[in-house]
């Protein structure tokens, strides 16, 4: 549905834990941490550095 609705035109903000689910459905991603955005990136990017994301998901800017 998500995708679909995408398709359609519509701006969509996925809020999900799961880096494999989000980056399947997503074109950005942004990280955040005690709510501020801490990093923004490309799904594309990310699909291709899982370093990267491992540094985001423990904390650490990039």
């Amino acid at each position: 549905m998500v995708r679909r609705l995408n398709r359609l035109g519509t701006s969509l903000l996925v809020v999900e834990q799961s880096v494999n689910v989000a980056l399947s459905l997503v074109d950005r991603v942004y990280f955040m941490e005690k709510g501020t955005i801490v990093a923004e990136h490309t799904s594309a990017h990310l699909a291709q550095q899982p370093e990267l994301v491992q540094q985001l998901m423990l904390g650490g800017h990039a």
